[in-house]
């Protein structure tokens, strides 16, 4: 029969109590929670280049698109605001033929679900509208922020004068050949110190 000596089961019995502090100390053992901080929102603000262009009536004698879309993408941002400048101008240098006396023009502007007409002066041919969208609208613009400018009436149907500027030519008609448009979009987000 196997006998083991006083040393041999006090040292048994060393081991066996030492295991068990351990796995005891192991059971108690809660580790200390992790908080992550939440990361601070930085507003920063972001400016697209004007865009300007022609939009032309349907009677324009070089026909052209009689829509436009300017397009700014936010990537998903977290948008804090939305600034919009509209510029609508009967001549941009290059239709002044028959632009004369064919005031006004009506544009409509689509900005994300916001729907309005422009119409230009009479007396200087142009109109300029800004619109500012706070933290309560910026949900409508998703992951881009888009404005449209459509033509809606255009001038024209007047006679030019002839000489001394008193006598109309009954054959000669204006026929106005649209809009210049020039749309700035400026815009804030939330930056939480990421790539953007």
């Amino acid at each position: 029969m196997f006998q083991l000596n006083k040393k041999t089961i006090a040292l048994i019995i060393i081991v066996v109590i030492a295991v068990a502090g351990i796995g005891a100390g192991a059971a108690m053992y809660k580790p200390t929670k992790v908080t992550v901080k939440k990361a601070t929102a930085v507003v920063k603000s972001r400016e697209n280049p004007p865009v300007s262009g022609w939009i032309s009536s349907p009677g324009a004698s070089t026909p052209g698109p009689q829509t436009a879309t300017i397009g700014v993408n936010t990537n998903g941002t977290e948008l804090v605001s939305v600034s919009v400048n509209i510029t609508i101008k009967d001549d941009d240098g290059q239709h002044t033929q028959t632009d004369g006396g064919s005031d006004p023009d009506t544009v409509t502007i689509k900005i994300g679900n916001d729907t309005f007409d422009l119409t230009t002066d009479k007396t200087s041919g142009m109109v300029s509208q800004a619109k500012e969208y706070g933290a309560d609208k910026v949900s409508m613009f998703g992951k881009n922020i888009s404005v449209q400018v459509i033509g809606k009436t255009f001038g024209g149907g007047k006679h030019p004068t002839g000489p001394g500027g008193i006598v109309p030519i009954i054959f000669l008609v204006y026929i106005d050949q649209g809009a210049a448009y020039s749309v700035e979009i400026k815009y804030t987000y939330n930056d939480y110190g990421g790539s953007r």
